[in-house]
C-alpha cells in the first residue's frame, strides 16, 4: 500500500476569492486509488484560505494583489506551505500529486519546489490540463519528476504501483517522465471507454473534509469530450472530440451516494455540453425524480440545443441555472472563433430560458485578435438585450493547446518565452487585439464592472425582499421579532 498526496493548488484565494469546491478529477483518482488498497489524502489548496463573502465577479482581478499573494512573504503562502508541510509529516507519501491548469501553474511550480526542497525523496507527479499539452516544457521544472497526461485515473494507478515496487517507467502509457537528466514521452494512453468502471469519487480523502460545506462536493461529470471546434478551448486535447457518456443509472447512483453520504444538495454538472443528446437527459431527469433526490442543480448548455421543453424537464427535476456561452455579440467574431451559433439563436435561447423559469447566466469574452471597438460595442449592446440573470466577461486567454493559442503564438501576439502566471482570464495582462488601444479597452471593462456590480445589488435587494416576504407570510412571529431587535438596537 502507498500513502499518496494529491494537492489542487489555490488559485480564486490569490485574488481574494473564496471558493471551498473540491477537485471533482482529483477525487475520482483517489477513488480509484482507494479501490487498489492505496491510501491518499486530498488537499483542497483553496479551503479555508478566505473568508466566506457574497460572490462578486470582477472582470479583471487586482493583479498586484495577486502577484503579492504569489510571494514568499504573503499570509497565503504561509498557511498553504505549513498546511501541505503539516499533512506530508504526519501522512508521510511516497508520491505527491499536483493538478495543474495552466491558471494554477505558478502555484502549482511554487508548492512542487517547496517540497522537493523539504522532502526531496517524495516524486512529484504534475497532472491536469496544461502538463496534458506541454509535457516536455512542464517537466524543465526542476522540481516535476512526472508529468501525466490527459485522462488521470489509471495512468496514476499504473504509476503509483510502478513507484511503490521501484519499477521503471518505460511501459506506462500516458506520461512523460525524467531518465538519466533527459525528459522520455510515453505513447498516450487510450481513453476510458467505459465511464461507468469508474468508482465514486473519494470525497471522503479530503483533508478536514467534515469541516467543508456540504455542497463542496456537490460537481459531477457525466461525459467526457467535446464535438464542438471553437477556438479558445482545449478540450479536445484531453478529452477528444468524441463524447463518451456515463449511464444514467450511474448518473443518479452518484448523485445518490453524494447526498445521502455528504448531504450536498446543489450540484453542477460540468460536462462541456451536457444537453448533447436530449433523450438522455430526459431519461436523466425522470430517473431523478424518481429516486426522490430532493436538489438543485446547473448545467452548461449551447445556445443553439436550448428549447422550451428539455428546459421544462429539467426544472421539474430540479435545475435552476442554466450557463450558455456566446463569447461574442458580433457575428464576424463568432465565424473567426468557431462558435457556430447566430446572435438571434442566443436572443430566442435566452428568452426560452426565461420563459421556462429557470435562471440564465451568459459567458462573454472580449480582446480577441483583430476586435475592434465596433465589435466590442455589439458584444455590450447584447448583454444588455439578453437580459440574462448574471453575466461571466472574461478577458480573451489563449490557453496551451487552443487553436487561438497556436494563432497567437505564430502571429507574434505571445511572445515565444512565456510567463505562465500572467495566463488567465482575469489578468489584466491578457487581451489580444492589436486595433483597440489597452487604455481603452480597460475603460471598457470598468465601466462593465459598475454596471454588474450595480446588477448584483440590485438582485441582493430583490432577493431579500423576497426571503422577508415570505417570512412574513408563513413565520409572522420570527419576522415581528426581528423587526424589533432591528428597532431596539437603533435607541
Amino acid at each position: 500500500m502507498a500513502k499518496v498526496l494529491l494537492i489542487d493548488p489555490p488559485w480564486y484565494a490569490l485574488q481574494n476569492i473564496s471558493y471551498d469546491k473540491v477537485s471533482y478529477g482529483l477525487a475520482s483518482c483517489a477513488g480509484v486509488l482507494r479501490n487498489s488498497r492505496h491510501d491518499c489524502i486530498i488537499y483542497n489548496g483553496e479551503f479555508g484560505l478566505v473568508e466566506e463573502q457574497p460572490f462578486k465577479q470582477d472582470i479583471i482581478t487586482n493583479f498586484d494583489r495577486y502577484l503579492s499573494n504569489l510571494e514568499d512573504t504573503s499570509l497565503i503562502w504561509k498557511k498553504t506551505s505549513q498546511n501541505i508541510k503539516n499533512i506530508i509529516n504526519d501522512f508521510k507519501p511516497i508520491v505527491v500529486g499536483i493538478t495543474m491548469p495552466t491558471a494554477k501553474y505558478a502555484m502549482a511550480v511554487k508548492i512542487a519546489k517547496y517540497i522537493k526542497n523539504e522532502f526531496p525523496h517524495i516524486t512529484i507527479v504534475a497532472g491536469g490540463p496544461h502538463p496534458t499539452i506541454l509535457p516536455r516544457e512542464t517537466l524543465q521544472e526542476p522540481s516535476f519528476d512526472v508529468a501525466v497526461k490527459k485522462e488521470g485515473e489509471f495512468t496514476f494507478l499504473e504509476l503509483v504501483n510502478a513507484i511503490e515496487r521501484k519499477e521503471t517507467l518505460e511501459a506506462i502509457p500516458g506520461i512523460a517522465f525524467k531518465q538519466d537528466g533527459a525528459v522520455c514521452e510515453n505513447p498516450n494512453r487510450e481513453y476510458i471507454q467505459d465511464l461507468d468502471s469508474l468508482p465514486f469519487p473519494a470525497w471522503d480523502c479530503t483533508y478536514q473534509s467534515a469541516k467543508h460545506a456540504p455542497d463542496s462536493f456537490g460537481t459531477l461529470f457525466t461525459s467526457r469530450g467535446c464535438p464542438y471546434q471553437c477556438i479558445y478551448c482545449a478540450s479536445n486535447k484531453i478529452w477528444s472530440r468524441k463524447t463518451r457518456f456515463m449511464s444514467v443509472e450511474r448518473v443518479v447512483a452518484e448523485l445518490k451516494y453524494t447526498a445521502q453520504h455528504f448531504s450536498a444538495s446543489n450540484f453542477r454538472f460540468a460536462d462541456d455540453t451536457f444537453t448533447l443528446d436530449k433523450k438522455r437527459v430526459t431519461e436523466m431527469c425522470e430517473q431523478i425524480k424518481r429516486a426522490g433526490l430532493n436538489i438543485r442543480w446547473m448545467c452548461d448548455m449551447r445556445a443553439d440545443s436550448c428549447n422550451y421543453e428539455i428546459l421544462k424537464i429539467m426544472k421539474s427535476a430540479g435545475c435552476f441555472r442554466v450557463n450558455i456561452g456566446v463569447e461574442s455579440g458580433n457575428p464576424q467574431m463568432l465565424r473567426y472563433i468557431k462558435k457556430n451559433i447566430t446572435i438571434d439563436q442566443a436572443r430566442r435561447a435566452f428568452a426560452t430560458v426565461k420563459k421556462a423559469k429557470i435562471e440564465s447566466l451568459a459567458y462573454f469574452m472580449i480582446g480577441f485578435p483583430n476586435e475592434t471597438l465596433s465589435q466590442i460595442h455589439d458584444t455590450i449592446k447584447l448583454i444588455h438585450r439578453l437580459k440574462s440573470d448574471y453575466t461571466c466577461m472574461c478577458i480573451v486567454t489563449p490557453y496551451p493547446g487552443t487553436q487561438l493559442y497556436s494563432d497567437a503564438l505564430e502571429g507574434g501576439i505571445i511572445p515565444s518565452v512565456r510567463d505562465w502566471s500572467l495566463f488567465f482570464h482575469h489578468s489584466p495582462k491578457m487581451g489580444l487585439t492589436k486595433t483597440v488601444d489597452y487604455n481603452t479597452l480597460l475603460t471598457f471593462i470598468r465601466q462593465l464592472q459598475e454596471e454588474f456590480d450595480r446588477d448584483q445589488r440590485r438582485r441582493y435587494r430583490k432577493n431579500v425582499f423576497k426571503r422577508r416576504i415570505k417570512l412574513l407570510f408563513f413565520n409572522p412571529g420570527i419576522f415581528i421579532a426581528r423587526v424589533f431587535r432591528r428597532i431596539k438596537a437603533l435607541f
